[in-house]
């Protein structure tokens, strides 16, 4: 003999309803937890990666200075094409800025920032007079020139120049015809292609002097260190991440000029 089972029971429309409502809030908390998570987590990641930056900047910063064995300057980096010669200022002895200017050897002169540089003509084709570009701005350069020459402005580079036979700093140079006056350089370099950078930038680069003894015998000042603060930044947010300040020993002991 069956017995009929009269007892099944199934999930009502109030029970699907409640259970329905239950795993929405439970997804709305899951989503509200994992996003500031992703966000410290991309944090994290962003202040290592400019930590990172500025260590291996301030090594080449190092690096460079290592060989400065001649004379010293503390100047301005230029900002745009009215200051692009603030770099070449002279007698200021300035005690803090944003640039170095100084000579490795008796045959050149080398600029170190992070600044604005103009269009620059070569300083060696003197015999001929011609046009020959060292760097082209990216806003300036046509679609086959920007491939070649990167942005400078925010990127750590260094510069090179000859000098005159007067001893001043080649920087300039007389046109075909000789009625303009070309800004000019021996050369160029970066410190790492824009592209290491992982889309960040150098937002400030400052030098300040640190170290520094007096020659008895002849009365100049030698620099014996420097002080670097250096900031790298997310230039898409225009946010500063992340500040490093470091001494940089001069060995080379160069005069303060």
């Amino acid at each position: 003999m069956t017995t009929p089972l009269n007892n099944k029971k199934g999930t009502t429309l109030v029970e699907l309803m409640v259970c329905l409502v239950l795993l929405a809030l439970f997804g709305v908390a899951a989503v509200t937890l994992a996003k500031p998570s992703a966000e410290a987590y991309i944090s994290v990641q962003q202040l290592t990666r400019a930590q990172n930056l500025a260590d291996a900047l301030t090594e080449t910063i190092r690096g460079e200075l290592a060989n400065a064995d001649g004379t010293l300057a503390i100047v301005d980096a230029a900002t745009d094409y009215s200051t692009r010669n603030t770099v070449f200022a002279k007698d200021q002895r300035l005690t803090q800025g944003t640039a170095l200017r100084f000579t490795a050897t008796s045959n050149y002169v080398e600029v170190l920032d992070a600044g604005y540089v103009p269009r620059l003509y070569s300083s060696k084709s003197q015999t001929d007079n011609k046009k020959k570009d060292v760097y082209i701005p990216p806003a300036q350069s046509g679609a086959s020139d920007s491939a070649v020459y990167p942005e400078l402005q925010g990127y750590l580079h260094m510069r090179f120049y000859e000098f005159n036979t007067d001893g001043t700093v080649k920087y300039e140079r007389t046109s075909e015809g000789g009625s303009d006056k070309l800004d000019c350089a021996y050369a160029y370099t970066t410190a790492y292609p824009n592209g290491d950078y992982m889309g960040l930038v150098i937002s400030k680069l400052k030098f300040y002097a640190r170290g520094w003894e007096k020659d008895a015998a002849t009365g100049k000042v030698h620099l014996t260190s420097l002080t670097l603060q250096l900031t790298v930044a997310d230039p898409a947010t225009n946010t500063d991440i992340y500040t490093q300040t470091a001494v940089i020993p001069l060995p080379g002991s160069p005069e303060f000029n």
